[in-house]
């Protein structure tokens, strides 16, 4: 098939977003150890959003490493680094959902494009729901708190997966001699 033809095929495709393309086949195994993966992050969110990583512990651990890499600061700007460490990890731990939700969606809905909006759009909603069930799971912990803007930081975080593999995927392959 001519690269025009593919052209066509992509653009034409029913159902699909504009640049998307019919679907390859299922693969069971694929797709399985895709939401696997997704589980097995989403254990991991579950354990940090309990009590050994609340404020007060991250705190600690983050004075102590300020303390044996670059000595004392004032405790105003301790509070400072430690509040954008701890919305950098939501950030991190949430883009990190995102990019294995993708993945999972991927290979749920399989298709020969290596990029579509109908995966993007389902692994940020993924992270959105799994945001929101952090935050309710922090509001049964005493020492948590429980925040709207923390699901907002960790929809960005999702956001920004998405973000990187579209711009992976839209690069074209080089080529090869």
């Amino acid at each position: 098939m001519s690269t025009d033809q593919a052209n066509v095929l992509v653009e034409t495709s029913p159902g699909a977003f504009p640049g998307e393309a019919m679907h390859a086949p299922f693969r069971f195994r694929a797709a399985l150890l895709g939401w696997m993966g997704v589980v097995a992050w989403l254990s991991c969110i579950a354990f940090f959003s309990t009590d050994s990583f609340s404020a007060r512990h991250t705190g600690s651990i983050l004075g102590w490493i300020l303390e044996h890499t670059i000595g004392m600061v004032d405790p105003k700007t301790f509070d400072n680094m430690h509040y954008f460490v701890r919305k950098g990890a939501h950030v991190m731990v949430f883009c990190i959902l995102g990019l294995l939700s993708y993945n999972a969606w991927k290979q749920s809905w399989p298709s020969p494009v290596r990029w579509m909006w109908r995966w993007a759009l389902l692994a940020v909603l993924t992270v959105i729901i799994a945001g929101s069930m952090d935050e309710w799971h922090q509001s049964y912990v005493p020492s948590r708190t429980a925040s709207p803007v923390d699901t907002g930081i960790d929809t960005a975080g999702g956001i920004l997966g998405q973000i990187g593999i579209a711009v992976i995927a839209r690069r074209k392959p080089k080529a090869t001699a």
